[in-house]
């Protein structure tokens, strides 16, 4: 169709205006919303490469997707499904951990995993460090009231007169006299403690005059032996003995360090032999 080239455009234009209202005269109507635009691609700009529109469903391994640049940070920052998932996992796990107190508690709780460290040589710590939980070599938690030497924990009565004892432990078992003294277990660290017990289980067999004692050390390694004063030697049994069980108490002082040994005045044919179990205590 041909254009008219006499069309007066001030006239066309002064006839659409409506002078009343201010405003163009139109018969179309306008609602608020939003402004669709179609076809519109987001490529990249030194390539033919498009990132791709779609429904999350429809998007697959191979799509292209438009990464997220910080630059306050000089980093892009992207993620992907699986570390999203990941971390879902985690939180996941952490919640599953914390319960509200006084609800029941899950027949298949998690719990988070709390650890120590076990230190063969203990560390010295300065006041204020931050440290970690020690344990034994086989993972027991080393509490104040923790026995290292025999493994135990000690028990600390308050009422009516303070004590502290650990639970017996074994240090020898059917172990064959001799002769002459013989060392029935190693060396004992009885620091913080004045009393030892003993717990004896004997078979005498063919064995006589059986003597029993503790003697004292300086040290862990020391060599010198001391025989202690009210530690008395106790005579298991003289002559021929029979087979029984006794618990012998000494009074070791503040001796650090015991050991304890027996010997049979004669030993016999079958020599006889002792299974011992120690416990330490302090009495005021």
């Amino acid at each position: 169709m041909a254009i008219d080239k006499n069309i007066n455009f001030e006239e066309a234009i002064r006839r659409a205006f409506d002078s009343s209202s201010n405003a163009f005269s139109t018969t179309a109507t306008l609602e608020v919303g939003d402004l669709e635009i179609g076809a519109v691609e987001i490529k990249n700009g030194s390539s033919d490469l498009r990132v791709v529109v779609e429904t999350p469903t429809n998007i697959t391994t191979g799509s292209n997707a438009m990464s997220v640049y910080d630059a306050n940070v000089d980093d892009a920052l992207t993620t992907t499904n699986s570390n999203l998932s990941s971390i879902k996992t985690s939180v996941e796990l952490i919640d599953d951990a914390v319960v509200t107190d006084d609800s029941a508690q899950s027949s298949t709780i998690k719990q988070l995993n709390i650890g120590g460290v076990y230190d063969a040589s203990r560390t010295a710590y300065s006041d204020g460090d931050a440290v970690v939980l020690h344990t034994t070599e086989y993972g027991n938690l080393i509490v104040s009231a923790y026995d290292e030497d025999l493994d135990v924990s000690k028990v600390i009565e308050q009422s009516p007169v303070w004590n502290r004892y650990t639970d017996p432990s074994e240090i020898a078992s059917e172990q064959n006299l001799t002769g002459s003294y013989a060392d029935f277990g190693g060396v004992i660290n009885i620091r913080g403690y004045n009393r030892v017990g003993l717990f004896v289980v004997v078979d005498a067999n063919d064995s006589e005059d059986v003597d029993l004692k503790v003697v004292g050390l300086m040290s862990a390694t020391s060599t010198d032996e001391f025989e202690i004063d009210g530690a008395d030697v106790k005579r298991v049994w003289s002559g021929t003995g029979s087979d029984t069980k006794i618990y012998y108490e000494f009074d070791i002082g503040t001796v650090p360090y015991i050991k304890v040994q027996a010997k049979a005045g004669t030993v016999g044919s079958t020599a006889g032999d002792l299974t011992i179990s120690i416990n330490k205590k302090w009495r005021a």
